[in-house]
Formats: structure tokens, C-alpha cells, sequence
């Protein structure tokens, strides 16, 4: 590696005075963050909206990953810097297959609403022929990102490019410039932005299902870009971004001109999201008297219009077939839970989901269930022995590649971290003597159970609550605010 940057000047005292002025703002930030947590988190606790969640769903929205670096490679045609996140093309730039395209060490971390990161254009070369965006692992180093299969880009040049689609999009770039690149999970939509400012969204419908990796692109010249993932303040105000993304939602819900609330239909759209599909057919004057009107999956194998229709209105782009099957399964393992037969349950959800394995609400309803099993062997069973037997099971059969990439960022740590409270609780011959006794609660497991069929629905791409169960949210926020309590905001976003 080299650590010197061909530039036409020399960083100015001015340019070392701002960066000393960002490291300071970082740190003054971070304290404040550190003094809020508490407070906020204890209102969080005391909410009866918010149920307290096992699996520590994030507290706050920070949208950075200061952790990551840009991989490096053997390309002939590009130079790393120490700082592992400084790249410099040293290529001809001659025709369409002399690119020099790197990515980051890890795939994007699909926790946060939104990953976002920026580069600084150091040297914009002979004819700034840089391009940003993302791309799957299987990205060929010497060709564009955006020209090849799931891959998207913006050029120097104000372009866009994916695969076939090459349009005029934004500003061009120069040297100095900072861009922006960002995917926005909830709307599957990839946006730039310049030099602070929000571009636009570039591309929609994005397939998220797929692993991306932040992906940059050289190809004239001398040129130089530093890669900022978080380690630095962002130039643009992402969480202002989210911020009026979840002050749009709340008024979409309550704009009488966009949706009428009609009460019959919330009320079925509770049910249905939370699995009551017979009381839903009953509604609806159906016979359940009949064997055959009734819920009775396994034998009939098909969910009503009515059941599915009320998904389809507000998931218009999910498709009917899947959708019966999803529900079928899902019903499936809800009657498990009921019998309380979770090794069923865990059969059924692994031979039925496997192919949402990469999806992060898979990994996490897969934990879950086991520390049902977990809880119910100690509580239920008072066996210890298997207790024991299945957390080892868990360590050897789900802690592989895929699930260790998850844990190497904060909110899997996280994760991890109530795992290993948990597994204390095998310590205790008088479990009511453990610091984590309130994981035994009925409560506590019906909450878990409840978890579940909420990431069920999100990892098949349907929203993962009800009409009734926003507006109560929506209520819970207002309460708030009446209250006028410091780190309302924060609490906010943790609500929605």
C-alpha cells in the first residue's frame, strides 16, 4: 500500500483545522448521545405501546458504520491507502473494460432504515469518470458499476446506470464535491445526494433480498476519492432525511382526503396481520359450523379472497399465490405455538422459509424460537439438561458464515449479548433468584411469540402492522409530545 495521494496541492492548515473541528463535534456528539440513552430509554420501558423487546430492536437511528473499510485487492490499476479508505486510480482509462471498481469489507448493514455513505472527490483525474453506488459480491474489478447484473451507479458524468438504463440523472462532479449514496430499505429505493444536497431517488423497486456492498468505480487518470462510512460527520442530514420520512407516514395515515377509515376494515386488517384468519371468515358470515368452512389448512390448503384481499390492499405489489402459501404456513406454525410445540414449529419454519435464510428477520426468528424452546424447557419442563442441549445445539448448527457477518455489526453484538443473559439462566437452581428471572413470564414469551409473526410478515415483504396498531402509535407519540419530555424525538423513532 502507498499513502501518498496525487494531488495538486498539499492539505492546507485549513483543511487539518476542519478536520480537528469534525473529530471534536464527533466526540461532544457521542457524549451527548451517552447522557440521553438513559433517560429516554426508561419512558421507552414505561410505554404501554412499546412492549420491551428481548432482541433490543434499535433504540436510535444513527445510521453509521465508522467499522467499515474498503477491501482490498490485487488490481495493477489502483492504489490503496493506509487508511484503508483512500483509493487512487493509476490505470490508462482507455476503453470499457479498464475500470478499477472496489467495495467495502462487509455487505451493507440492513438493520439501520437506511445505509448511507459518502465520498470526497480528492482528484477528479483527466475527466472525473468516477461512479458510486452498490453491487452484489460477484462484481467484476475491471468493468463499471451499474453496467453490470445488480449493480447501480452514478457517474461523474450526471448519469445513471443499471444494466440497460443509462439516464441523465444529476449534477456533474468535480473535485473538492462530496456524494452521497444511500438505500433506503422501506421504500426499496436507492437516492444520491451532492455536496449536502438531496439529489433524488435514482432508482425504485430495488430488490432487497439481495447482499449489496458499497461499490466504487475508477477510471481516468489520477483520481482519488476517500471513502467516509460514518467515521466522519455526513456532509447530508440522513437522519433528517428519516426523520421527515416518518412525519410523511403519520400524515398519511390521518389525510381523511387519501383514506377513509373505515372500522370494519381495520378491524379485520388487526385480525389477518395477527394470524385470527377463522374469526376474520366468521366476520364475514361465513359457516364455521361446517368442517370445511373452517381454518382447517392442512386439508383444505387455501385462505379465502376476503383474507387475502385485505393483505393485497395495502401490499398491492405482493403476489396472490405466494401469499396464500405464506399464510398457510404461517397459520401452521401459529397453531404449533398454541400447542406449545415448538420443536414443530421450528421444523416448520426452516422447511418452509428456507429460501428467505439471508434475510435478517429469517436469523432473527430463528433465534427466537429456539430461546422459546429455551425458556419452556426451563420454566415448563424444569429440564435442565435439555436447556442445555439446546443451546449448544444452537451454537453448533446456526452459528456459521452467514450468521456471523450479522454479528459483526453493533446491533448483532447487541443481539448477542441477550443471548448470553439468557444462558445464565441455566446457572440458577432457583431460577427466581436470577437478575433475568422476567424472561420467564408469560408475558415476556407471548411478546416473543408476537415478535415473530411481526418478522414473518416483513421478511415476505408485508407491513409488519395493522392500521389499529399505527394509530395507536400515532396516539402513544401524540401523548408524548403533549408531555413535552426530553428526547421525545428519539422515543419517537423508537415507536415507529
Amino acid at each position: 500500500m502507498s499513502n501518498e495521494i496525487n494531488t495538486s496541492s498539499n492539505p492546507s492548515s485549513e483543511a487539518v483545522k476542519k478536520e480537528e473541528e469534525d473529530s471534536k463535534k464527533n466526540k461532544e456528539k457521542k457524549e451527548k448521545e451517552k447522557e440521553d440513552e438513559e433517560e429516554y430509554e426508561e419512558i421507552i420501558k414505561e410505554s404501554p405501546i412499546i412492549p420491551y423487546n428481548l432482541f433490543n430492536i434499535p433504540i436510535k437511528k444513527n445510521f453509521k458504520n465508522p467499522d467499515y473499510i474498503i477491501k482490498f485487492s490485487n488490481q495493477s490499476n489502483i492504489k490503496f491507502m493506509k487508511d484503508e479508505l483512500t483509493i487512487q486510480y493509476c490505470g490508462k482509462g482507455y476503453n470499457l473494460i479498464d475500470y478499477a471498481t472496489v467495495q467495502s469489507d462487509k455487505p451493507i448493514n440492513i438493520e439501520d432504515p437506511i445505509f448511507y455513505y459518502e465520498i470526497e472527490i480528492l482528484n477528479d483525474g483527466n475527466k472525473c469518470d468516477i461512479t458510486l453506488g452498490f453491487a452484489d459480491k460477484e462484481v467484476v474489478k475491471n468493468k463499471q458499476c451499474g453496467l453490470m447484473t445488480n449493480s447501480f451507479g452514478y457517474n461523474g458524468n450526471g448519469k445513471k446506470y443499471h444494466e440497460d438504463i443509462k439516464d441523465t440523472f444529476g449534477p456533474k462532479w468535480n473535485k473538492g464535491d462530496i456524494i452521497g449514496c444511500g438505500l433506503f430499505f422501506s421504500k426499496k429505493s436507492i437516492f444520491y445526494t451532492h455536496n449536502g444536497k438531496f439529489i433524488d431517488y435514482a432508482f425504485n423497486k430495488v430488490n432487497c433480498n439481495i447482499i449489496y456492498y458499497p461499490t466504487i468505480s475508477l477510471h481516468s487518470l489520477n483520481e482519488c476519492v476517500k471513502v467516509n462510512f460514518g467515521k466522519k460527520f455526513f456532509l447530508f442530514d440522513i437522519e433528517g432525511l428519516y426523520y421527515d420520512y416518518q412525519k410523511n407516514k403519520i400524515k398519511e395515515l390521518y389525510n381523511e382526503e387519501s383514506q377513509i377509515l373505515d372500522l370494519d376494515f381495520i378491524v379485520k386488517d388487526y385480525l389477518v396481520n395477527n394470524s385470527y384468519l377463522e374469526t376474520v371468515n366468521i366476520l364475514d358470515n361465513e359457516s364455521h359450523e361446517k368442517k370445511e368452512d373452517k381454518m382447517e389448512i392442512d386439508e383444505t390448503n387455501k385462505i379465502s379472497d376476503n383474507i387475502l384481499n385485505i393483505i393485497l390492499k395495502n401490499n398491492s405489489e405482493v403476489n396472490k399465490d405466494k401469499l396464500n402459501t405464506f399464510l398457510i404456513n404461517r397459520e401452521k406454525i401459529k397453531n404449533a405455538f398454541m400447542k406449545n410445540d415448538y420443536d414443530n414449529v421450528l421444523d416448520l419454519f426452516t422447511n418452509n422459509f428456507s429460501d428467505f435464510s439471508n434475510n435478517s428477520s429469517y436469523k432473527k426468528i430463528y433465534v427466537i424460537i429456539i430461546t422459546i424452546k429455551y425458556l419452556n424447557a426451563l420454566k415448563s419442563e424444569n429440564d435442565y439438561l435439555k436447556a442445555f442441549d439446546i443451546l449448544n445445539n444452537l451454537d453448533k448448527d446456526y452459528f456459521n458464515e452467514s450468521f456471523q457477518i450479522y454479528l459483526y455489526n453493533d446491533k448483532g453484538k447487541e443481539f448477542l449479548t441477550n443471548l448470553k443473559n439468557l444462558s445464565t439462566l441455566i446457572c440458577y437452581p432457583d431460577l427466581q433468584k436470577s437478575q433475568f428471572k422476567y424472561y420467564l413470564e408469560k408475558n415476556q414469551i407471548d411478546l416473543l411469540e408476537s415478535q415473530v409473526n411481526k418478522l414473518m410478515l416483513e421478511m415476505f415483504g408485508i407491513k409488519g402492522e395493522s392500521i389499529l396498531e399505527e394509530i395507536l402509535k400515532q396516539q402513544e407519540c401524540l401523548n408524548l409530545l403533549d408531555k413535552n419530555i426530553k428526547g421525545t424525538s428519539e422515543i419517537i423513532e423508537v415507536i415507529y
